[in-house]
């Protein structure tokens, strides 16, 4: 999802975290951090218990905003539907 909102979007994933209101956002003196986002950007660092819901608002928040290929959006569109089977 990070990879198309960049390619897609122009943004990363700090406007992400904050325009899709999925994710925390945190300003360290002049640095912008979402930790619980990046949580989940490795799957060495998901938390045992992911919120798999933020996860699944926020690819559907790209797919909303961004003209994905048809490619992508099929893509995208398998990977959520992946994510809700797993863990719903």
């Amino acid at each position: 999802t990070l990879n198309l909102w960049e390619r897609y979007a122009k943004q990363g994933k700090a406007e992400l975290a904050e325009r899709s209101r999925c994710w925390r956002v945190y300003i360290d003196g002049t640095t912008v951090k979402t930790r619980t986002f990046d949580k989940y950007l490795s799957t060495k660092t998901v938390p045992d218990k992911p919120r798999w819901r933020s996860v699944v608002r926020t690819a559907n928040f790209v797919l909303a905003q961004c003209q994905l290929s048809e490619s992508d959006r099929a893509e995208l569109m398998q990977l959520t539907e992946t994510v809700e089977e797993s863990f719903s």
